[in-house]
């Protein structure tokens, strides 16, 4: 992202990035983000194409952004002296709040793009790596056998079979059951 996230944001800049953010959150209720245009988002929102470009590379880098502002939604903080499966209990917890309360969107964006396509396919590398930033600090390499890149992309596949079992199925798992399913199917990796 060209805008540096750090910095206080002027009145426009946050006005620039929620108007952009909205407006690729509303088209991607519409159509698949292989055939969203930083055009349509620019004449959509009734900004030059410099003004995106003055913020963003390109589609997807205003899409990480926005996998940003979710995973400052959900607001995962935890502590220091948190043992793994209270970790997870945290993450699973936060993220399926903040899920079930964008159930009907969720549905919206996966009725254009395809669980394989490549809107999950991005949100999925995000979600890895905010695993890894999470478990992060730590996991310790030198007691376990796995790397902890492994082990996030395990815990992030976890997240996301889950997940899709509790939003995108026709009998769908209800918290408790995502939460002990996490529980049995992470074990003792963290």
């Amino acid at each position: 992202m060209k805008y540096d996230l750090n910095k206080k944001p002027t009145k426009f800049a946050v006005r620039v990035l929620k108007d952009l953010s909205d407006e690729l959150y509303t088209v991607l209720t519409r159509k698949p983000l292989e055939h969203i245009t930083v055009n349509e988002i620019c004449e959509e929102t009734n900004y030059p194409r410099a003004t995106f470009y003055n913020y963003f590379n390109d589609i997807y880098d205003l899409l990480s952004y926005c996998f940003y502002l979710m995973k400052k939604d959900v607001n995962i903080e935890a502590s220091p002296d948190m043992s793994g499966h209270d970790k997870i209990d945290l993450l699973i917890n936060k993220v399926f709040d903040y899920l079930d309360k964008k159930r009907e969107r969720i549905a919206m964006y996966l009725e254009h793009n395809e669980i394989d396509g490549l809107f999950v396919s991005k949100l999925h590398a995000y979600v890895t790596k905010a695993i890894l930033d999470f478990i992060g600090d730590n996991y310790d390499e030198q007691k376990a056998p796995v790397r902890s890149e492994i082990v996030a992309e395990h815990i992030a596949n976890t997240c996301q079979l889950i997940f899709k079992k509790s939003f995108c199925n026709g009998d769908q798992l209800n918290k408790e059951q995502a939460i002990e399913a996490m529980r049995y199917l992470i074990g003792n990796l963290y």
